[in-house]
């Protein structure tokens, strides 16, 4: 089976983008700043897109800066305890799980379309 993207002539008429085609971040690795995370990413037109945790007004969020300018996108975070029984202790900087909060929905990763240029949830995006 072949998959064809939305530029090939044939797959031209699927008009939701497929989940293969997003570029998946991380949204707990970006935050406790994991060394694979990566933290920026280059668009087709040689953008440079970022993504900062910030708070504004008691308010954790992670804000979208686009070559080191801020821009109006921006998603709360949330962070939940991690819950069970574990046999060794939690270390206190790893206890915690981080999300963000988009259209109401709690999102572990968020998901950049290189095609038609958007930030978000696989569910704002309609990606199948």
């Amino acid at each position: 089976m072949v998959l064809l993207s939305r530029n090939d002539k044939r797959g031209a008429k699927r008009k939701r983008p497929r989940i293969e085609e997003l570029i998946k971040i991380s949204i707990h690795d970006l935050i406790t700043n994991k060394p694979w995370a990566r933290t920026s990413y280059f668009d087709n037109d040689g953008n440079r897109i970022e993504f900062v945790d910030e708070i504004v007004r008691d308010e954790q969020r992670l804000t979208v800066y686009i070559n080191g300018q801020p821009t109006n996108i921006w998603f709360r975070l949330v962070d939940t305890p991690i819950r069970g029984c574990i046999k060794n202790p939690i270390p206190w900087d790893r206890s915690s799980v981080f999300y963000v909060l988009d259209r109401g929905r709690v999102c572990r990763a968020l998901y950049l379309d290189p095609i038609n240029k958007k930030i978000g949830s696989r569910h704002s995006l309609n990606a199948v």
